[in-house]
């Protein structure tokens, strides 16, 4: 039997394994997550919203009622071991003929080849709209964002064509993003000196760019790729 560990502030920031049970019968849910708090929050705006993608757990609030399900921490994982122990909580607790669990493997997105919806492509249109990245609405929409390239198409035009005129195009940038202070030291230290070449790296570059990739030349002096390929266009005859 599922033991549950109390939802509190000093855990509701962090990873691991939890399970949505209800009040009407044993039916339950098991997922992972890198943020319980964040997690929790979006499976009751898609509730709210009835656009949650699992099915049998939509269905279930649709007709019972969202104050009927609960939301449990079951175990604190770090996010490396996420999917192996979500996994074996699926093999061990989850009987997929009765539970709400749709896929038998941790970090598959249920039914993501399915057709969508006119209100799912107006609800991506109103998350890209708003700034949301590609990435971003596919974890929110699929719970997984290995979709992004599927919700490209769909922003561009290439696919749902019908609703092109629904999404504001952009050419996504950093500008605007607001980073911690902590990240932003990270970035600067990892930027610091990387647009400027010594007179050394531009002999390395000059004698080994026939015999070495420019990949391959910007990692062993440290620089962006982009650096070394500007350098070479700029500054060597031909790239030779």
């Amino acid at each position: 039997m599922l033991e549950f560990i109390e939802y509190n502030d000093t855990n509701r920031y962090l990873s691991g394994i939890y399970c949505i049970t209800n009040t009407v019968d044993n039916r339950i849910y098991i997922g992972s997550t890198q943020c319980f708090k964040r997690r929790f929050t979006e499976h009751l705006k898609d509730f709210t919203e009835n656009t949650h993608n699992n099915k049998h757990l939509n269905n279930f609030v649709n007709k019972y009622g969202i104050d009927n399900i609960k939301f449990n921490v079951v175990k604190l994982v770090e996010i490396d071991k996420l999917l192996e122990t979500e996994q074996y909580y699926l093999d061990t607790y989850i009987n997929f003929d009765k539970d709400f669990n749709i896929c038998k493997i941790a970090g598959t997105p249920p039914n993501y080849n399915r057709s969508l919806s006119e209100k799912e492509i107006v609800y991506i249109a109103k998350l890209y709209n708003s700034g949301k990245s590609c990435c971003q609405i596919s974890e929110i929409l699929f719970n997984h964002r290995n979709q992004r390239s599927k919700i490209a198409k769909i922003t561009k035009g290439e696919s749902y064509s019908e609703y092109k005129d629904l999404f504001n195009y952009r050419k996504y940038n950093q500008t605007g993003r607001k980073f911690k202070q902590k990240t932003k030291n990270k970035i600067g230290s990892a930027n610091k000196g990387s647009k400027v070449l010594s007179e050394q790296n531009k002999v390395f570059i000059k004698e080994n760019l026939t015999n070495i990739s420019v990949r391959k030349i910007a990692k062993v002096l440290n620089k962006s790729k982009s650096t070394v390929a500007y350098y070479i266009k700029n500054n060597i005859k031909d790239g030779l």
